[in-house]
């Protein structure tokens, strides 16, 4: 525990030659003051020896080395890679590049609510945001090590190095109880309006995906912590025209689909042992939620498949 609270951005930086032009523009932004008194009120110097600076300010200049890595892949393996983003330089600047990346692969979907419908994202921005956030306030930056995000057809992964402290397990976490790793980064963060309050944070996570059929993941590591977001269009929103009795149904489906590429509905009859009427109509509608495509094959039989 005391390892845990050994603050790693207290401590004076090996690079005192910094600059600041990112961290400059981001607190002018967001209307925040960026002077000398500033700095040294946020932590920028570091409290062994007021005259260096602090691996907070380290953390926020323009010379940190540290990276964020972001991978959009197409289907649900690491096999084929879509689009990649590096980003690298402040944290401030990182975040906000890494929040924009994650958006535009963020795409949007909908629900059929009688003659209406309902628009919603693969991922809640507020769950987006948050893992992210999350991510860079309590990674271990003394492993000097990268973050990263991995978006896939069925999930996204936001990775980072840093165990929590032994106190702590998932079950508390998803209950909002946290411990601080890098404190003044932290309140920067919190001072520049990035962070939205105890209550929300992981137990937000959660409660944006109350209405989701799957939902996040959190995986302690002894060296790491993980957060996956299930895709709310892959996986569906409870009120999507599916009974929730089918659930079992559809995963049954998605697996079959993602070993065998293709499926007709005679053959998820058999499978999800179910009429071939039922097991047309639930392939149906995983084709109007966008979760599946599909063509025709002859006498009466139709073939699904992933998008």
């Amino acid at each position: 525990m005391a390892a845990y609270l050994d603050f790693y951005d207290d401590s004076p930086s090996e690079n005192q030659t910094l600059t600041f032009r990112a961290a400059a523009r981001i607190f002018d932004e967001q209307s925040v003051n960026f002077n000398e008194d500033a700095m040294r009120e946020l932590g920028f110097y570091s409290y062994e020896d007021p005259a260096l600076y602090s691996n907070l300010a380290w953390l926020v200049s323009d010379q940190c080395t540290l990276c964020s890595k972001n991978t959009l892949f197409n289907g649900t393996s690491q096999r084929d890679i879509t689009d990649w983003k590096t980003f690298t330089g402040s944290i401030l600047d990182q975040i906000s590049k890494t929040l924009t990346f994650l958006d535009i692969c963020n795409k949007t979907g909908f629900n059929l609510r009688g003659a209406g419908r309902a628009d919603f994202r693969e991922y809640p921005r507020f769950a987006l945001h948050e893992a992210v956030l999350n991510a860079f306030m309590h990674r271990d930056y003394s492993y000097g090590t990268d973050l990263f995000t991995h978006v896939f057809d069925d999930r996204m992964d936001v990775f980072t190095y840093g165990c929590i402290p032994e106190i702590l397990d998932a079950e508390k976490l998803r209950k909002g109880v946290s411990v601080r790793r890098n404190r003044r980064l932290c309140a920067l963060l919190d001072r520049l309006g990035y962070t939205t309050g105890h209550e929300n944070g992981i137990p937000g996570i959660f409660r944006s995906y109350e209405r989701c059929r799957r939902q996040p993941e959190l995986k302690p590591m002894e060296t790491s912590f993980q957060i996956i977001l299930p895709n709310r269009i892959y996986w569906g929103i409870k009120g999507d025209g599916i009974d929730p009795e089918y659930d079992d149904a559809v995963d049954a489906i998605l697996v079959y689909l993602r070993i065998n590429r293709i499926i007709s509905q005679f053959e998820a009859s058999d499978l999800i042992n179910t009429p071939h009427e039922t097991a047309f109509e639930l392939l149906m509608t995983l084709s109007r939620r966008g979760v599946l495509s599909y063509g025709f094959a002859g006498s009466s039989e139709y073939i699904f498949f992933f998008p």
